[in-house]
């Protein structure tokens, strides 16, 4: 070999290795890019999920509000004596309320059937004397009804409200803030639970997750925050 064919073999090496130096910066370059372009839509994506996470948790924050506030418009000084009422009454009582039968009910809830009553019936004072029988009234009829519409028109408006509670539309917390109350034994609130069991407890899903919740908190040494009862 002479001297100027091993020259151009050197030069020959040395342009097939610069070509592969170039070709790998290349390569490396563009790996880069790509990785670049990936956390960039990754940043895009959680941007975009955290901005959709708020607005939904903002959505159901505002819908909890306009719940509570429906809720204190809804509730009357009928659907108070209701509710306090039949958290009183047995199951047999329940039973006649929910199919409109005769109720036979103590003399010592005169009051609350007085205050329930009055409002449709503006002689319901006169119409107890003449059904009380020793120390019971047989109360019957229109009456009854009457009683059943609005214990029936509560569970359903509070039903339409822990139905959006039992499946994350509302917040969560603030219905289980502002309706703890209903579950408190001790002072015999249980949304109706009895009326409920004769209705058909079924009818009612939204109502008995939220009392079941409430009822497992308790037996697991939760304090739940309670706010003044609006009934």
């Amino acid at each position: 070999m002479t001297p100027e064919q091993f020259a151009q073999l050197l030069r020959s090496l040395h342009e097939t290795k610069t070509t592969e130096i170039i070709t790998s910066a290349i390569l490396i370059l563009t790996f880069l890019i790509a990785i670049g372009s990936l956390l960039y839509a990754r940043y895009q994506f959680l941007a975009a999920r955290e901005t959709m996470l708020g607005d939904q948790r903002r959505s159901q924050r505002q819908l909890a509000m306009e719940m509570c506030i429906k809720w204190s418009e809804f509730t009357s000084p009928e659907t108070s004596s209701v509710t306090r009422l039949i958290e009183r009454l047995t199951q047999d009582q329940c039973d006649a309320i929910a199919n409109s039968t005769q109720l036979i009910i103590s003399v010592q809830y005169e009051l609350h059937l007085i205050n329930i009553l009055q409002f449709r019936f503006r002689d319901i004072e006169s119409v107890l004397k003449t059904i009380k029988k020793d120390t019971v009234f047989e109360l019957d009829g229109k009456y009854v009804i009457y009683i059943r519409h609005i214990a029936v028109r509560y569970l359903n408006m509070l039903e339409s409200i822990l139905l959006a509670w039992s499946m994350g539309i509302a917040d969560g917390d603030i219905i289980e803030k502002e309706f703890s109350y209903l579950f408190n034994e001790s002072q015999r609130r249980t949304a109706m639970e009895n009326l409920r069991k004769q209705l058909g407890m079924d009818g009612f899903p939204g109502i008995n997750q939220f009392m079941m919740t409430l009822r497992s908190r308790i037996m697991g040494g939760d304090d739940l925050v309670r706010r003044k009862p609006i009934v």
